[in-house]
C-alpha cells in the first residue's frame, strides 16, 4: 500500500466534494455524469486506481479502493458508481495481451472505460476476430468512456461453442465508444447520475487482440498485471465493493440528518430535534448499522488481501463471507438512510434536500445482482458446502 497516494487521492475528492454536490441535481435532470464531474475526476487520476504504475495508474489496493469509493459515494451516490464502474472493469482485463492493453492506456491519461455484462451479446468467428451483436443493459457511464467491453457468447457460424470442460464459451470484447449506438433508457427513481443506459452493437467487427476468453480461467498477462492485486479473484473483490457504495451513501445522509438536527424544530414543539430521544436512538441505530457493515466488508477484504499476499488461494470460505460481508452492508445501509430520512420529518422528501436523493439512490443500488438480497441464500449455500446461485460472480 502507499499511504501517501492513497492520502492525495482522498485530498482530491474532499477538494472536488463542492463541485459533485453543485452538479448532483444536473447528473439526475441530465441521466449522465455531468462533464465538469467527469473532467475533474479525469485529471485527479480518480478513473485510474487499478490502473497498473506501468500504463499510468495509480495500482490501488482492494482496501486503499474502498476508501476513495466510501468517500466519492458519500456526497453523491451516482458519482460513486460511475467511480465503481470505472475502476473494477480494470480488474477484468488482466488476462489481454499488452499490446492490446497499451492502446487503451498508455499515454492515455485521458481514457475512462466502463464495462456491461448482461445479457450477452454473440461473438460469431471471423477472419482476424469475431463479428458483434447484442444489446447490453446498465452501461453505467456509457456516454463519458472513450473504451467500453462487454460480454458475448462465442458462435462458429450459428452454433454456440463450449470448453473442453463443457461450459459455453464467453468472451469479453472492447471497443472504442463510437463503435457503438446508445440508447437512453436509463428513466429510473434513483441512481439516474449514473447515465446506466443501453448499447448496441450491429455486425461489428473486433480484433481478436482486443477480445479474451472471460471466466474463472482467466489469468493475469505478467507485463502489466504482475502486482498481487491483479491476482485477486476479479469478481469476488471488484464486484463485491458495490457494498462501499452503499456504506458511502448511508453515511453522507446521517452527515446530513446530524446537521438538519442542529436546528430543525419539530411541529408544535420548541425543542430542537437534536435534543430529542427519537431521534438519539434512531441515529444510533442508523451509525451502528454503517460502522458494523464496513468493519466487517473492510475485515473480508483484508482476509482476500492476506491470502493473495501469501501467494494462496482465497478460500471458499473466505468467498463467502465476501459476498455476505458485502450484500448485508449494502441492505443495512439501506436500513441506515430509511431511519434518518424518517426522522428529518417532511422537510427530507424535497428535493433540494440531499437525503431524499440518497434514499432512492441506496435503494437502486440494492437491486445490483451482486449484492441482491438473494445473495445472502447464495452465501448459506456455500457455508454448506454448495454452489452459490450464480457461481461465476463470486467464484471467479
Amino acid at each position: 500500500m502507499s499511504a501517501a497516494l492513497l492520502e492525495q487521492h482522498l485530498a482530491s475528492v474532499a477538494r472536488l466534494a463542492p463541485l459533485i454536490a453543485t452538479h448532483a441535481a444536473d447528473a439526475e435532470r441530465e441521466r449522465r455524469l455531468p462533464q465538469p464531474i467527469v473532467r475533474a475526476m479525469t485529471e485527479a487520476g480518480l478513473f485510474r486506481l487499478y490502473v497498473p504504475h506501468s500504463l499510468g495508474g495509480s495500482q490501488l489496493s482492494p482496501l486503499e479502493f474502498a476508501e476513495i469509493l466510501e468517500a466519492l459515494s458519500r456526497i453523491d451516490g451516482s458519482t460513486g458508481w460511475c467511480a465503481f464502474i470505472g475502476n473494477v472493469n480494470t480488474l477484468f482485463t488482466t488476462p489481454m495481451q499488452p499490446a492490446a492493453i497499451e492502446r487503451i492506456f498508455l499515454d492515455q491519461p485521458g481514457t475512462v472505460t466502463g464495462s456491461a455484462f448482461f445479457p450477452f451479446g454473440r461473438a460469431v468467428r471471423t477472419e482476424g476476430g469475431f463479428r458483434l451483436s447484442g444489446r447490453w443493459q446498465f452501461a453505467s457511464g456509457c456516454q463519458h468512456c472513450r473504451w467500453y467491453f462487454v460480454l458475448c457468447q462465442e458462435y462458429e457460424g450459428g452454433e454456440p461453442q463450449f470448453s473442453a470442460s463443457g461450459v459455453p464459451l464467453t468472451r469479453a470484447c472492447f471497443l472504442p465508444l463510437e463503435a457503438y449506438t446508445i440508447e437512453e433508457t436509463w428513466d429510473v427513481s434513483g441512481l439516474s447520475g449514473s447515465g446506466s443506459h443501453d448499447v448496441i452493437l450491429d455486425d461489428v467487427f473486433v480484433p481478436r487482440d482486443m477480445t479474451w476468453v472471460f471466466g474463472r480461467s482467466m489469468r493475469p498477462d505478467p507485463k502489466h498485471f504482475g502486482a498481487p492485486v491483479y491476482r485477486h479473484p476479479p469478481y469476488a473483490t471488484g464486484v463485491m465493493q458495490a457494498g462501499f457504495i452503499g456504506i458511502g451513501i448511508a453515511q453522507g445522509a446521517i452527515d446530513h440528518a446530524m446537521e438538519i438536527a442542529q436546528s430543525k424544530l419539530g411541529v408544535g414543539t420548541s425543542t430542537p430535534l437534536r435534543e430529542r430521544p427519537t431521534f438519539h436512538i434512531g441515529l444510533a441505530d442508523a451509525v451502528a448499522l454503517v460502522r458494523g457493515s464496513r468493519a466487517w466488508l473492510k475485515e473480508a477484504l483484508a482476509e482476500f488481501e492476506q491470502a493473495v499476499m501469501a501467494g494462496q488461494e482465497v478460500s471458499y470460505e473466505s468467498r463467502a463471507n465476501m459476498m455476505l460481508a458485502a450484500t448485508k452492508a449494502m441492505h443495512n445501509s439501506a436500513r441506515a438512510t430509511d431511519i434518518v430520512y424518517s426522522l428529518c420529518g417532511a422537510n427530507a422528501n424535497y428535493r433540494k434536500n440531499p437525503l431524499q436523493r440518497a434514499l432512492r439512490d441506496v435503494h437502486a443500488a440494492t437491486q445490483h445482482f451482486a449484492v441482491a438480497i438473494n445473495q445472502v441464500e447464495s452465501a448459506g449455500r456455500m457455508m454448506v458446502g454448495l454452489e452459490p446461485l450464480a457461481p461465476p460472480v463470486i467464484l471467479g
